[in-house]
């Protein structure tokens, strides 16, 4: 069954019990906030948040906007679909996540995605917060897209799925208020290097404190020369339980 899995504790730079006497109060570490997608209204019947021209979906200060064009759709989305690949000729599905559907269970979650004929090669799927507004990332949890996942897995057609050798990496990158990168974390979704086979399938917990302080979150993914894969400029990647430090309040 296809669970949310909410983890609350990551390593940090623990803070530690200063203690001078017995008296002394333990130091408190940072409190944090939760995004899970699960307020995310959906129009009848549909599972994503899609709407012609596109639209956004924000929560906790963080905003997911996407671009929409005569179906083909770029930015962050919102879904609750389910699908595993199982028929290499089947139609690639970019907004659902690679785990078998779970009846009944509201599972949301976050889709970065690119098409590029929407939004340009150089652009990049994201995420970010109000205009000069900077917050500390803590975790984000990661898994295929169950488009990705065949392409890897079985491929597409006449396209084959990754050999020995093959890999493919997404990238999260940071900017500030500024625009200016702050940091990157690498997540390797499929290695299939030096004898290994491996391809992430079940949500992973990736720690984002690299990135620092962040306006903005994007994404975009590399792999290797030698795998054709489909459509190659075009990716996606789901995200879910995005962890912060709580924000602080301003005294009004």
């Amino acid at each position: 069954k296809m669970k949310k899995i909410l983890l609350m504790a990551l390593p940090l730079m623990a803070a530690g019990f200063v203690s001078c006497s017995d008296d002394d109060e333990p130091v408190k570490g940072p409190e944090y906030e939760v995004i899970t997608f699960s307020d995310c209204e959906f129009a009848t019947g549909k599972t994503n948040n899609v709407v012609s021209g596109g639209g956004s979906y924000s929560e906790l200060g963080a905003t997911f906007a996407y671009d929409e064009m005569y179906t083909m759709i770029s930015g962050a989305v919102v879904s609750d679909l389910a699908s595993v690949p199982t028929v290499k000729d089947q139609s690639p599905k970019a907004l659902a996540v690679a785990l078998e559907p779970t009846e009944g269970d509201a599972n949301k979650f976050g889709v970065l995605t690119l098409y590029s004929y929407v939004s340009g090669d150089n652009s990049e799927p994201a995420f970010s917060f109000a205009d000069g507004e900077e917050r500390e990332v803590v975790s984000i949890d990661v898994m295929n897209s169950t488009e990705m996942y065949q392409y890897m897995t079985i491929g597409w057609y006449s396209y084959a799925p990754m050999a020995d050798g093959d890999w493919c990496v997404a990238t999260f990158t940071g900017y500030d208020a500024q625009g200016a990168e702050t940091g990157s974390v690498d997540v390797t979704l499929a290695d299939f290097r030096n004898g290994q086979s491996e391809v992430i399938s079940d949500w992973t917990t990736v720690d984002m404190t690299a990135l620092g302080r962040v306006n903005k979150i994007g994404m975009t993914m590399k792999w290797s020369d030698a795998w054709s894969k489909p459509s190659a400029s075009n990716y996606s990647v789901c995200i879910d339980n995005v962890k912060m430090i709580k924000a602080e309040k301003t005294a009004e």
